[in-house]
């Protein structure tokens, strides 16, 4: 198979959050090139959701293995067949401050970080967003959290549950039995009260969405050992 003119085969970070901040920059390159994105199958969904707008942009699904195996065949394949790459992240030009990582991106991508937050978009599908249930006009909080992992938010820093409790708040958990679109809960989060998340793909995703309307919207950092990305929103932050 020859290179095709014009088209470019983006390898990035392959993680949920990583393809959310990699938005404005698929975007940038789409303009001029044909597109190819390296995607983990569990994210093929919601990356193929977030570029739907764009016909020129293609996902190249690899397994959903801890050491990128197939995505590393894959990109070097495309570099035999003479395929431009561009590499981001720890698979970029070093040197790469995995403290600053999403940053790096932008830069080696040859792009102003600012562009991470002017140029991000997706395109709002309300008929198939989840909405909360027995809920009515009442305030409540949106929770991430991933209990098969381990990642569990301390009870003492949530607001009080409405069960049971007078003047409590209903909860709502982001399940992902529920969808593989993360996308899909938009319209919880831009109608809770408060938001109470983890570092995950719902903090990078949150710190994106224009306008957020909660009164709360708080980063449990000591939930989860990472480099965090960098945030845009007035988020509170519990590190302890």
């Amino acid at each position: 198979m020859e290179a095709r003119i014009n088209e470019l085969l983006i390898r990035g970070h392959l993680g949920t959050g990583d393809m959310l901040v990699m938005n404005s920059i698929v975007r940038h390159y789409a303009k001029e090139h044909q597109v190819c994105v390296v995607c983990k199958n569990r994210n093929l969904a919601m990356a193929a959701f977030m570029w739907r707008d764009l016909t020129q942009v293609e996902l190249i699904g690899v397994e959903n293995d801890d050491n990128d195996k197939e995505a590393d065949e894959a990109t070097a394949h495309a570099e035999q067949q003479g395929f431009p790459v561009l590499r981001l992240g720890f698979t970029g030009k070093k040197p790469f401050d995995i403290q600053k990582w999403d940053k790096e991106m932008y830069r080696q991508a040859g792009l102003d970080f600012s562009k991470c937050w002017n140029d991000f978009k997706v395109n709002r599908q309300p008929s198939r967003e989840i909405y909360p249930i027995d809920v009515g006009r009442s305030d409540y909080c949106f929770i991430h959290e991933d209990r098969e992992r381990g990642f569990v938010l301390n009870e003492k820093y949530l607001p009080k549950s409405r069960h049971g409790r007078k003047g409590g708040m209903k909860r709502i958990y982001a399940d992902p039995k529920r969808t593989d679109n993360i996308f899909d809960w938009w319209n919880i989060i831009d109608g809770a009260t408060e938001i109470h998340v983890y570092e995950s793909c719902f903090a990078i995703l949150i710190a994106h969405l224009p306008e957020i309307k909660a009164k709360r919207v708080v980063v449990h950092d000591y939930v989860r050992k990472s480099v965090a990305p960098t945030y845009q929103n007035n988020f509170e932050r519990i590190k302890v």
